[in-house]
């Protein structure tokens, strides 16, 4: 198999002996990839900007968030049925500190409410005492 017809200088045998050697082990060597070798560094690049990017929001956000301590719902709430925690919630609201986000309290399951109405005591009561 000859590989002169692969060189594509106009003239061969001004170009230096070593320079013919490298263009022939080049072209016997280059296989086609598809992409893959591109894929690959794209995807190491990838990683590593990731990984530079994760770094940099870990310095800029908190360690963890605030701990969230949890409301117990007390038992005279457990007792209570659908509408008079609506009920409750109405009161609740007529404080002026006090603020529902939701539009849609039918949307909220009974335990739900529950939780809501606890939570709201639980802050109002805070309040109180801060006063």
């Amino acid at each position: 198999m000859t590989h002169r017809s692969r060189s594509r200088r106009s003239d061969p045998e001004l170009a230096h002996p070593l320079e013919k050697v490298i263009q022939e082990i080049s072209a016997d060597s280059f296989e086609e990839d598809f992409g893959v070798r591109e894929d690959m560094w794209a995807q190491k690049v990838r990683r590593v900007l990731d990984a530079k990017l994760g770094g940099l929001r870990r310095q800029v956000s908190p360690a963890r968030p605030p701990q969230r301590r949890t409301t117990r719902v007390p038992a005279e709430l457990r007792v209570f049925d659908r509408a008079e925690l609506v009920a409750r919630l109405d009161a609740l609201q007529r404080i002026p500190e006090v603020r529902i986000a939701h539009l849609k309290l039918s949307r909220l399951t009974t335990e739900e409410l529950r939780l809501l109405v606890a939570e709201l005591e639980a802050t109002a009561r805070t309040q109180e005492l801060r006063t």
